[in-house]
């Protein structure tokens, strides 16, 4: 009988500097405005995929209108209410994004779910972030792999890099 016996502390400290390294190269505040910058596409698409009704047009407030209490203008709440946030990441992620509509305090967010699900008044859904996500994603991928490849490259390179030329 053979018995073999294999020794991976060296493998296992290799593991752990490459992820102190990873770690080192691509801190929190890297990785979140690389992610803030390839969500923009998505940020775009929800923007157009955001019902707009009555014709695109919006009753101005009563107490911020002009000459003419029956004034409009043009886009929706939920289209200007739109934002991208940057959120605590989970697990082992390194940074999470959200597109959403903003639910703070005199935005329209608090409604959502009631566009993009169903329910008793709206029985059909129109979940335009989905739409959205669906369309954009590959967009989203693409920047961020080749922000981090770039970033890769030039610290085995020796260089510094830059983000923004």
């Amino acid at each position: 009988m053979i018995n073999y016996r294999a020794d991976f502390t060296e493998l296992n400290n290799l593991a752990i500097s490459f992820y102190r390294g990873a770690q080192n190269l691509f801190p929190r505040g890297v990785t979140n405005g690389a992610m803030r910058e390839a969500a923009k596409p998505m940020l775009r698409g929800a923007i157009q995929e955001a019902p707009v009704s009555g014709g695109g047009r919006q009753r101005i407030s009563l107490r911020h209108r002009g000459r003419n209490a029956n004034e409009y203008r043009r886009g929706g709440a939920t289209r200007r209410d739109l934002r991208t946030k940057t959120v605590s990441p989970s697990g082992d992620e390194a940074s999470r994004i959200i597109v959403g509509v903003s639910s703070k305090s005199g935005h329209v967010g608090w409604r959502t779910h009631f566009r993009t699900r169903p329910n008793k008044q709206n029985r059909t859904m129109d979940n335009f972030l989905q739409r959205a996500y669906d369309q954009t994603i590959g967009q989203v991928v693409a920047s961020v792999s080749r922000f981090f490849v770039a970033r890769s490259q030039a610290y085995l390179n020796g260089q510094n890099y830059r983000s923004r030329r």
